[in-house]
């Protein structure tokens, strides 16, 4: 069984290789990953125009119970429209 520092370590080596794949992977296999490192992940995908990360991670926020605040969420989708990343996501922000 892996350490929190070794999950933590592979979800960052995972988001800045812009592993959309991988990451969606260590979401989903069940690590108690906390909604703040998640987030910070996504901020950080955001920030290097890790499009497959950004995916992967808004994908998975779409579904789990554990979501990224909507107040945060809207911070960052608004510095993603800043950066003209939401054309290239498909996604639409209101």
């Amino acid at each position: 069984m892996q350490s929190a520092q070794a999950i933590a370590l592979d979800f960052y080596d995972a988001v800045i290789s812009d592993n959309g794949v991988e990451v969606q992977k260590i979401l989903n296999n069940g690590f108690d990953i906390p909604v703040r490192t998640i987030t910070g992940m996504l901020v950080i995908a955001v920030e290097h125009r890790l499009l497959e990360s950004i995916r992967a991670i808004l994908v998975y926020n779409s579904y789990t119970s554990n979501k990224i605040i909507d107040k945060h969420l809207d911070v960052i989708l608004c510095y993603a429209a800043k950066s003209n990343l939401l054309k290239e996501l498909g996604v639409t922000y209101h």
